[in-house]
C-alpha cells in the first residue's frame, strides 16, 4: 500500500472519529429511565446535583450522573458510594423523619440520585430541602464526592390498612428491590 493511501485511510479514520464524537457514560436501559421518570417530572419538588433532567414528555434530556461512570463497573461502584451516603446520614436525618418532619422515604433510585420522599401534604420551602441537601451533601463531600445528585419529590403517606393510632411509634424502613435488571431501595414509614 503506498503512503498516500494510508495517509488518506488515516485521515478518513480521523474523520469519522471526530465526526461521530466521542461515546461516554454508562447506558442504561430506556426501561430504567422510564420506571422513574414522574419523580424526575410529575412529582419532583427541588432537585440538586448532577441528576438527570426530563423534558415534559418524560423524555431523558440529560442523562445525571450516569453520564461521567464509563461502565457498569463504574455504575456499581456508584451504587455502592450512594448507599453509604444514605446509611451514614439516617442519623442526621431523623429530625426531616415523619412525623416530625416532612421526610416519608430516604434512600436512592436506579439512575443513582438520591431519593428523598416529602409527604404531599406539606408545603415545604426551599430552605427545609436546602437543609436537608446540605446534610447530604456535607457526608458525600466527606467521600470526595462534589455534586451529589439528590432530587426531592412528593408521595402519599402510605395505606398501612389500619388506623392510626397515637400510641405507635413510625420507624422508617428500607427494603432493597431486585427484579431482572432493575433495582432500588423502597423506604418507607411504618408503625
Amino acid at each position: 500500500m503506498s503512503k498516500i493511501s494510508c495517509l488518506n485511510l488515516l485521515i478518513v479514520f480521523f474523520l469519522v472519529l471526530c465526526l461521530s464524537g466521542a461515546a461516554s457514560g454508562y447506558e442504561l436501559r430506556n426501561k430504567s429511565y422510564q420506571i422513574v421518570s414522574e419523580d424526575y417530572t410529575e412529582y419532583l419538588i427541588a432537585a440538586y446535583g448532577n441528576v438527570p433532567v426530563y423534558d415534559q414528555n418524560g423524555e431523558v434530556v440529560d442523562t445525571g450522573i450516569i453520564k461521567d461512570l464509563p461502565d457498569k463497573r463504574a455504575l456499581n461502584d456508584w451504587y455502592g458510594d450512594i448507599d453509604l451516603i444514605v446509611e451514614d446520614t439516617h442519623p442526621d436525618m431523623e429530625a426531616y423523619y415523619y412525623p416530625e418532619g416532612p421526610v416519608l422515604s430516604y434512600g436512592y433510585d436506579r439512575l443513582g440520585t438520591v431519593r428523598v420522599g416529602i409527604d404531599e401534604e406539606t408545603d415545604i420551602d426551599r430552605e427545609t430541602t436546602d437543609k436537608i441537601y446540605r446534610v447530604i451533601s456535607s457526608k458525600a463531600s466527606e467521600s470526595g464526592i462534589d455534586d451529589v445528585p439528590v432530587i426531592f419529590v412528593s408521595e402519599p403517606i402510605p395505606d398501612i390498612g389500619m388506623p392510626y393510632k397515637p400510641e405507635w411509634v413510625w420507624v422508617i424502613l428500607g427494603v432493597k428491590n431486585t427484579v431482572r435488571d432493575l433495582f432500588g431501595t423502597n423506604i418507607f414509614a411504618a408503625a
